[in-house]
């Protein structure tokens, strides 16, 4: 009697020793024999390790994600404590909120930076009939002023960012002298190579290309007029 009993008890088990049990993931299934090692793997960013009472997974220390062909892979380095493989290199002058910035971008800040900080510099200098005196090349900074000074007959008028540079309405010149014609303290000379006329508040004279009277001359004085020889 036991042993028809043992019989139909290894009749019944036989279906359930042959079906093994399934092991499967997201997709798809592995089939295994009761009995058999069933083993826990991971990819490269998974690790599996045999503990007591188990298999220990976790991540590994390099993490690389999306790293399929014609994906553009990121990997998580955790020895380094470092991100790369990011694709928003460049500044499009709009921040996408949440998204890490990475040394590219913060290379064109820190370049845009230095270069404000690096100012602009002001020199002075002149064409012809012009003069000029302690022309350099200075090194202006953001935060420094340049001020526009009225020298001698000049005005200057300030309106807002505008400024406006011109002659004075009243001038005070020591000399001008505009082609043939020089004018100073001593009077007026009007003359070219040949000679010409020197007006002053002595009287009127003819000089010579030199600018001297010339002797004998005619001549116009507080006196009169004097025929010369």
């Amino acid at each position: 009697m036991w042993a028809v009993v043992q019989l139909k008890l290894r009749l019944m088990a036989q279906p359930i020793l042959y079906k093994g049990i399934n092991f499967g993931g997201t997709t798809g299934k592995n089939n295994y024999a009761l009995g058999s090692d069933i083993n826990v793997k991971g990819d490269g960013n998974i690790t599996s390790t045999t503990v007591a009472g188990g298999v220990q997974l976790g991540l590994a220390n390099n993490i690389t994600i999306g790293s399929g062909a014609g994906t553009n892979p990121v990997t998580i380095n955790g020895t380094t404590g470092t991100v790369s493989g990011l694709t928003n290199k460049a500044w499009s002058g709009t921040a996408t909120s949440g998204q890490a910035a990475t040394e590219d971008q913060l290379k064109i800040v820190s370049d845009v930076a230095s270069n404000a900080n690096k100012g602009w510099k002001v020199n002075t200098g002149a064409i012809t009939g012009g003069t000029v005196s302690g022309n350099a090349s200075t090194q202006v900074s953001p935060d420094q002023e340049v001020k526009f000074i009225a020298g001698k007959n000049v005005a200057i008028t300030q309106n807002g960012k505008d400024i406006t540079v011109a002659t004075s309405d009243n001038p005070n010149f020591t000399s001008v002298t505009t082609g043939n014609s020089k004018l100073d303290n001593s009077g007026l000379v009007i003359k070219d190579a040949a000679g010409g006329i020197n007006i002053s508040k002595d009287g009127v004279k003819f000089v010579d290309g030199t600018g001297t009277a010339i002797a004998n001359s005619p001549s116009i004085s507080s006196t009169g007029i004097n025929a010369g020889n």
